[in-house]
């Protein structure tokens, strides 16, 4: 009898493993795929308005210091920035590694704005300068304000 019950419990917890591992083979996946290139660690750079004809145009560029670092699983990357801007804003990064880019979506965590939008980052020499592009949209109660800029981050 008693060896029955082991029996089933030890299948009952295959079973619910392999359940796990197929609802979540895409997460598995990322975390476990090596890349060669690896961004872990401490970022600082300048981000920059561009001021491009057109809708998204700003009405004044901007230039501001941002801090922050990088987590890499896999190909995944996770990050947390600080840009000091008019004012600080805290930003959270989600990504992937392709080649020798991470293509990205981020969003504010300061409640006084609401921003997000994404970019494509290149890496260069070797994972100590990264040159990046990227959309923003900023949620007003005037409306949504949209913009590209352009990131220069160096490994710190």
């Amino acid at each position: 009898m008693s060896e029955t019950i082991i029996a089933a419990v030890v299948t009952g917890c295959f079973t619910f493993l392999a359940a796990l591992v197929v609802a979540y083979r895409d997460v598995i996946a990322t975390v476990c795929t090596r890349s060669g290139l690896n961004v872990s660690g401490e970022w600082t750079g300048i981000a920059a308005d561009l001021l491009v004809e057109g809708e998204f145009r700003p009405e004044e560029e901007h230039d501001y210091e941002i801090v922050g670092s990088f987590k890499q699983y896999g190909s995944m990357v996770v990050g947390k920035f600080l840009a000091k801007y008019q004012m600080p804003i805290t930003i959270k990064i989600t990504g992937r590694v392709v080649g020798e880019c991470i293509v990205f979506r981020y969003r504010s965590l300061t409640d006084q704005v609401r921003l997000e939008g994404a970019g494509v980052a290149h890496v260069l020499r070797t994972g100590v300068d990264i040159k990046a592009y990227y959309f923003t949209t900023q949620m007003s109660g005037q409306g949504i304000d949209a913009m590209v800029a352009d990131l220069k981050l160096v490994r710190r």
